[in-house]
């Protein structure tokens, strides 16, 4: 009988006990959330709501990403001479003009091999030999200049394509809004004829887009004419003056061959920029590539792309470059080449292997831009309009759908009144979204953090122009 007693009693404590423990939890809940939002109106109070001036902003969406400063133009110099180097007027760094002397090699043997030759054959048969080795060195060039001068051509045709491509792109983007303005329900002739004047300027911009690309067309199939003609000249001439009626035919071809080996003793630049390589040193005999010069005026930039963003990019997209070196100064850019397939690099073999894709980025024009820099590109995805924008925080909805914003209102006593506007969504740019609304004009503050005010408070504000950064509030 002791022992049920007992067992009531306890059971009556635990009871107890659990009731109060409830209790207990249910007021602390309530103090941390009075806490809360006492903390939550205290800096709110002591500090001000955060709010932003409506204004324009660009609403184009970009893709970011970072690299290196290259050279679009790297030329490798190399020589098959098996002789040491006896002048090396150049240094790692170093910048050259094309044409400049790269280095000179030993000619000592070669010299004395001609010099043997030439003891052994007439005047007539020396100047045959040095004759085929002025015409074999003019069809090289010949050949040279044909190589460079129709990839030009062709580049020009391509550059100009693209120019008349953009023209009629404009232009039909031009007519068609001309034919919606035409098409209203109640016609506006004043913007009837600002469609108009706009459509004339883009369809004369895509004529003479179109001249252009007629003339680069003529002009590439003439220096394709005139470049075979001269390859074609220089081979003819070479072939006239053959030397295999000569009764030294052999000994005068070796003469010919060392006229032109000693011709090969200098190296020279093939184009202007900067010395990025050096593999050799005076004294050396060279095996492989001398040195590498990289044009430093027609730059690019490499940069590695997220798989979320590789199908968003295509050849010809705008973009801009700049470098913390340089400041703020920023560079159009365009994008040239898109490797929307994941390339390797690093050690596989070990595991330390990484896979991206990448894009190279041409700097369009001069720049100040050094290479090697580390560069940030904006890549252009959606060219947009600029509107009156917010940034997306600042929009709220309701359950029905509804979106609207908080609109302060500054008051006779230095406080602002809280608005309710609603407001239209339209397009998104990376950062700001668009509003429309007939209740609101820019220059509006609008509240950035809708969710720390109601309809109706009076409160302190604090803007992006004030020296005053956003407080989080403490929970």
């Amino acid at each position: 009988m002791a022992k049920t007693k007992m067992k009531k009693k306890t059971k009556i404590i635990l009871a107890v006990v659990a009731v109060v423990v409830l209790l207990l939890a249910i007021l602390v809940i309530k103090i941390a959330s009075a806490v809360k939002t006492s903390v939550s109106e205290l800096n709110t109070y002591m500090y001000g709501v955060q709010a932003q001036t409506l204004e324009e902003h660009d609403l184009s969406t970009a893709i970011s990403a970072t690299g290196k400063v290259e050279s679009q133009n790297v030329v490798s110099v190399t020589s098959d001479l098996n002789c040491k180097i006896k002048e090396l007027p150049v240094a790692l760094g170093d910048y050259v003009e094309e044409g400049d002397v790269l280095c000179v090699f030993d000619d000592s043997d070669v010299r004395d091999q001609i010099s043997q030759l030439e003891s052994q054959l007439s005047t007539s048969e020396k100047l045959a030999a040095k004759q085929t080795e002025i015409l074999q060195r003019s069809l090289k060039d010949a050949k040279d200049s044909q190589t460079k001068e129709v990839a030009q051509a062709a580049q020009d045709v391509a550059d100009a394509q693209k120019a008349y491509d953009d023209a009629t792109t404009a232009y039909n983007n031009a007519k068609s809004a001309l034919d919606t303005a035409k098409a209203a329900e109640v016609p506006d002739e004043l913007a009837i004829q600002n469609a108009q004047a706009v459509a004339d300027a883009a369809y004369e911009q895509q004529q003479a887009a179109k001249s252009a690309l007629d003339t680069a067309k003529r002009t590439q199939s003439s220096v394709e004419t005139s470049c075979a003609s001269a390859v074609q000249s220089a081979q003819d001439s070479l072939d006239t003056n053959s030397i295999s009626g000569s009764g030294n035919a052999d000994l005068t071809k070796q003469l010919s061959q060392l006229y032109r080996k000693l011709d090969e003793m200098t190296i020279v630049a093939e184009q202007s920029g900067i010395i990025t390589v050096l593999n050799v040193s005076q004294g050396d005999i060279p095996n492989g590539a001398l040195m590498q010069i990289a044009d430093d005026k027609n730059l690019k930039v490499t940069v590695s792309i997220k798989e979320k963003d590789i199908l968003k990019l295509a050849e010809g997209m705008k973009a801009t470059v700049k470098a913390d070196a340089i400041g703020e100064e920023e560079y159009k850019a365009t994008v040239s080449k898109v490797i929307n397939f994941a390339t390797s690099s690093g050690n596989e073999m070990s595991g330390e292997s990484s896979k991206g894709y990448s894009a190279e980025i041409v700097v369009d024009g001069d720049s100040d831009l050094l290479l090697g820099m580390t560069a940030k590109v904006d890549i252009i995805v959606t060219e947009a309009k600029t509107a009156l924008s917010v940034a997306y925080d600042s929009i709220a909805t309701d359950e029905d759908g509804t979106t609207y914003v908080y609109r302060a209102v500054e008051q006779e006593d230095g406080l602002y009144l809280i608005e309710r506007v609603d407001v239209t969504v339209g397009q998104e740019g990376d950062y700001y979204t668009e509003i429309s609304s007939d209740e609101l004009n820019e220059g509006d503050l609008i509240v950035s953090y809708p969710e720390e005010v109601e309809e109706g408070s009076e409160v302190t504000i604090i803007t992006d122009e004030d020296d005053i950064f956003s407080v989080d509030v403490m929970e």
